[in-house]
């Protein structure tokens, strides 16, 4: 987040060239006690007063909802999503500035929905939600382009430049997002490139076995098993083709050799996606280590004793001392 916040009576001509907070897009109405108590945010900043930041706030955001003032509850609002994040509260802040783009919306105080609305792409962005920071800013630049085609109709020159700053800012962070994005998904596929494939047969922390990698999929958007491709089938964890990857943890395949080894979906030469754990904590499908052998199966939970079962033939108790791990993903051949 940004360490500056502008007073909400600063003029159009005052701001910068470029614009970097989106709380100086706010237009604050008319002036009274909210106004006022909001006025003096900006100067506790500069004392680095956070607890009067927050007391200013609250303060103000009391005094809107006693007075039936829908439009200075949404204010107080947005600059209370500001506070928050600046201390690092960063899901409090999605919260304020989500319910602030609302009540502006509904107001059709447009040019303040604008800046609730980059305000909450970037606090998705800190909470690194890079693909809904990404919608949220792309919500930001349509209005930022509809509000200037606005201006530009009713000849409003300077209102037109002030937008298309508006309009380069977001469209920087939206690129700042995208490059953050790229890189989370190189990662991501990197570290897939280097899954190894292991028998039935291989335990936990083998290091002696025939390993095939998973591989190509950066440059060809396939898993490469052994020259052969295979496509990303959701199951578990997995919600369409996105992959909830734990880093710091132990990845790695296993052929799957029959019909329904891993419930209905499951076919003979699928490959499943497994991370490696200790200890149960969740139900889904897995796999679990016999001391001869990888069996699949689904972690169960017992209603009545909380305990996890393995519901293979037969069930297993999972004590910590088990070797398991939970299917995110099957693996199935393109043909």
């Amino acid at each position: 987040m940004t360490e500056r916040i502008l007073p909400p009576t600063q003029s159009l001509s005052e701001q910068p060239t470029y614009i970097d907070d989106p709380l100086s897009l706010v237009e604050p109405g008319p002036q009274g006690p909210v106004q006022i108590l909001l006025a003096k945010v900006s100067d506790a900043w500069r004392r680095a007063n956070r607890d009067e930041v927050l007391r200013l706030c609250y303060a103000a955001k009391r005094y809107a909802i006693q007075t039936y003032d829908l439009a200075g509850t949404a204010l107080a609002q947005l600059y209370l999503a500001d506070a928050q994040a600046r201390i690092s509260n960063i899901r409090t802040g999605i919260k304020f500035a989500r319910q602030a783009r609302e009540i502006f919306e509904k107001l059709g105080h447009r040019r303040n929905e604008m800046a609730a609305q980059w305000l909450l792409a970037r606090l998705e962005q800190a909470s690194q939600n890079f693909e809904d920071a990404k919608l949220e800013y792309q919500k930001a630049l349509d209005l930022g382009q509809a509000l200037q085609a606005e201006a530009k109709e009713t000849a409003l020159h300077k209102a037109v430049l002030f937008y298309e700053r508006v309009i380069e800012s977001i469209r920087r962070d939206l690129e700042d997002v995208g490059t953050a994005i790229a890189n989370q998904q190189d990662q991501m596929y990197r570290f897939l490139d280097t899954v190894p494939v292991l028998r039935l047969s291989d335990g936990p922390g083998a290091t002696v076995f025939e390993r095939s990698n998973v591989i190509g999929y950066i440059s060809t958007g396939e898993f490469i098993i052994e020259g052969c491709p295979y496509y990303l089938y959701p199951l578990g964890e997995v919600t369409g083709n996105r992959l909830k990857l734990k880093a710091g943890t132990v990845h790695f395949a296993l052929p799957v050799p029959e019909d329904g080894w891993l419930g209905p979906a499951s076919r003979k030469g699928d490959y499943a996606l497994v991370r490696q754990e200790t200890q149960a904590a969740q139900e889904g499908p897995g796999v679990l280590w016999t001391g001869e052998r990888w069996v699949g199966g689904r972690f169960e939970r017992n209603l009545t004793t909380g305990d996890i079962y393995f519901m293979a033939p037969p069930p297993h108790v999972i004590g910590k001392e088990r070797e398991l791990g939970y299917v995110i993903a099957l693996l199935k051949p393109m043909v």
